[in-house]
């Protein structure tokens, strides 16, 4: 993950964009399991994997469609006999896929400052809204750590102070 951040940091401080994908929720079969993350870069070479095969496939398309209007989506895949039969990968599991396109300036504080974080080993949480009926709070970041750095806002003080608390299970 070290190589995605660093890259993403990149990318912002160059004024150019990338989407950054990742695995939020699984259900039976899958190919890949929650946290996996690909970046996909604007040369359109990969960092990283969802697990290959159709669902990346179809990811990276959706993804880079994406990289041009900025906004973030929330992919639902099926993996069952109406998807990859014919090419033989039916998992038969539920995938659901969260495309960020990270650009803004306080994305790039909350991604420096991840990059540093987990560098140091210093345990922390990093929270980002993928569903919310506000449409204006999807991609919204909160990066929070066990010694008091926080970055970034979700937009919902509920939901941060819980956040927060996960903080003292790590």
């Amino acid at each position: 993950m070290k190589a995605i951040y660093d890259k993403i940091v990149d990318l912002i401080e160059d004024n150019q964009t990338g989407a950054y994908c990742t695995v939020v929720d699984t259900k039976g079969s899958t190919p890949q399991k929650p946290g996996s993350k690909l970046l996909i870069l604007p040369n359109l070479q990969n960092i990283g994997t969802l697990g290959g095969g159709c669902v990346e496939a179809e990811a990276r398309q959706q993804a880079i469609q994406l990289m041009q209007d900025g906004k973030p989506r929330l992919l639902e895949f099926q993996l069952n006999s109406d998807y990859g039969w014919d090419d033989g990968l039916i998992c038969g599991g539920n995938m659901r896929i969260f495309i960020d396109i990270p650009q803004s300036e306080l994305e790039l504080e909350i991604f420096t400052r991840l990059r540093e974080l987990s560098d140091q080993k210093i345990p922390l949480v990093f929270a980002t809204i993928i569903e919310s009926e506000a449409k204006n709070q999807i991609g919204s970041k909160l990066l929070v750590s066990t010694h008091g750095h926080r970055f970034g806002a979700l937009g919902d003080q509920g939901l941060e102070t819980e956040i927060e608390e996960q903080l003292d299970k790590l």
